[in-house]
């Protein structure tokens, strides 16, 4: 069946606002581990989403940074207009480039035989579940490694026609 988002529950939400209740809700974690959470919002920035599987997808993508990160790393958020959409960057540079990969070997997959995609610990990868969601949102996510200077997230979303 996958994510369903009806579109009575889509509504145009401040992008600071959300990223800022995520954070709350991942303070402990961030405490925990004494990572830094750097953030560079562009005030006013709207998407169109449903909240909490927006806010889902962004708690995901954030966890994981934040146990990608070693002690005292710093993960850097920032989200921005550029060519009519908005970009949500998380990078981290303090994590050598094996790191990504692991995230991704942690959760083995197959196909099955309607060629929908099974993990074998039936779990989807936190990352798997976020770029579902984004894409569900009209969204594009990207992920990768730096040049041997950390990892990066990258969600692209349609602008709120305002």
């Amino acid at each position: 069946a996958g994510i369903q988002i009806r579109k009575t529950d889509v509504m145009e939400l401040d992008l600071q606002v959300i990223v800022e209740r995520v954070l709350l809700l991942l303070s402990s974690q961030v405490n925990a581990k004494q990572v830094a959470v750097l953030k560079d919002i562009t005030p006013g920035l709207l998407v169109q989403a449903e909240e909490k599987r927006f806010m889902l997808a962004i708690v995901q993508l954030l966890t994981t940074a934040i146990k990608l990160s070693p002690p005292d790393g710093i993960v850097c958020l920032k989200a921005r207009e550029a060519g009519g959409r908005i970009i949500i960057s998380i990078t981290n540079h303090d994590s050598n480039d094996e790191v990504l990969s692991q995230v991704y070997e942690a959760f083995p997959a197959a196909k099955d035989a309607k060629g929908s995609l099974r993990f074998t610990n039936g779990n989807p990868p936190p990352l798997y579940l976020a770029e579902q969601i984004i894409v569900k949102h009209n969204g594009r996510f990207v992920s990768g490694n730096e040049d041997n200077a950390g990892y990066f997230f990258q969600v692209h979303l349609p602008i709120c026609a305002n």
